[in-house]
């Protein structure tokens, strides 16, 4: 599994761990009505997570660039040669 996916289903679960604990100690809707305000109220949390989904989206870009350009660059014969006896 690729360390980026790895990344990503840890914070999800996280996330989802946080949200099951909120709502078992407290009404439904106001812990939704909380939830929100913490995640769209202040400017800077905004900042905070536009700047982590522009840092996993480029480097997603990267990797999904560096694999395509390597498994489709052709082997050069001294390579290919290297493991015949």
């Amino acid at each position: 599994m690729p360390l980026v996916v790895f990344i990503l289903l840890v914070i999800l679960a996280l996330m989802l761990l946080g949200f099951a604990c909120a709502c078992l100690t407290d009404q439904p809707m106001q812990t939704i009505e909380r939830a929100l305000s913490v995640l769209l109220g202040p400017p800077a949390v905004i900042d905070v997570w536009a700047g982590l989904l522009t840092a996993v989206v480029a480097g997603a870009a990267l990797l999904a660039t560096a694999t395509s350009a390597a498994a489709s660059a052709r082997s050069s014969p001294v390579f290919l040669q290297r493991f015949l006896l």
